[in-house]
């Protein structure tokens, strides 16, 4: 679909949202803040031209990449009185790895008569605006929740390539995205909820999407743990830069809703 197309029917659906906001009165506000771990599997490629192409590099099979440890931490906030919720996201990946392989990374030629140390690292933010379905809320008695909007993302990603015949050289790029934005909250009993986050569809150059499960139980008071399992693709393709990354694994986080 052209991106204009894609656009319009962006501004369209966030407007139905807008009246569907109006259309009840609640000032309450309401939130939650969380950190966590996530213990991801890293997966696809990367390549970085110089003054030639770079040769595309597999991140398990060339760079030899396993499973590592990420950090985030999330805040998402209703106002109420019909104005959009926020939520804000923000996690750092860095994964590491060696190996030993002829290729070419930006201007530097490395050989295969040595190993190599490689690292990807990856600043992830991101900035939702959203509307939830009051009707659907009204519908379930407050068990069922759906919110839809957009995400605005901004990620940055390097990569640094080491052998001691050869020297260090890195590359970086930084870039942006937009794209939708859906979570579903589902409250079977007192002090569960279970939650489905996605983002996907993007119309940028830049692309992303991620799914996320998510259960949670009120520990106490306002305090709250959770589990779950999310999977992400970061797509960047720009000035040389080419990354295409695959994270997939669980998480836990302790959180304070309010």
């Amino acid at each position: 679909m052209p991106i204009k197309q894609i656009s319009i029917l962006f501004i369209l659906i966030f407007s139905i949202l807008t009246l569907n906001a109006y259309s009840y009165e609640d000032s309450k506000i309401r939130g939650e803040i969380a950190f966590g771990s996530f213990l991801f599997s890293p997966s696809g490629h990367h390549s970085l031209s110089g003054s030639n192409s770079g040769t595309n590099l597999g991140l398990e099979s060339d760079m030899g990449m396993s499973d590592d440890n990420a950090f985030f931490g999330r805040a998402k906030l209703e106002p109420g009185a019909g104005m959009p919720g926020i939520y804000i996201n923000a996690s750092i990946f860095e994964t590491k790895g060696s190996g030993k392989k002829t290729f070419t990374y930006g201007d530097l030629s490395f050989k295969d008569t040595s190993s190599y140390d490689s690292k990807i690292t990856l600043e992830d933010y991101n900035l939702s605006f959203f509307y939830h379905i009051k009707s659907l809320t009204t519908a379930t008695i407050g068990r069922v929740k759906l919110d839809i909007g957009g995400t605005i993302k901004w990620f940055e990603a390097k990569g640094t390539f080491s052998q001691s015949s050869v020297g260090t050289v890195s590359g970086s790029q930084s870039d942006y995205a937009l794209a939708f934005y859906a979570d579903l909250l589902i409250r079977p009993v007192e002090r569960v909820e279970l939650g489905i986050e996605w983002n996907g569809l993007s119309f940028t150059d830049a692309s992303f999407s991620n799914i996320t499960g998510r259960f949670s139980y009120q520990v106490m008071g306002p305090f709250f743990l959770s589990v779950g399992y999310t999977t992400k693709n970061f797509n960047m393709n720009k000035d040389g830069f080419n990354l295409d990354m695959d994270t997939k694994g669980a998480f836990l986080e302790g959180g304070y809703r309010f």
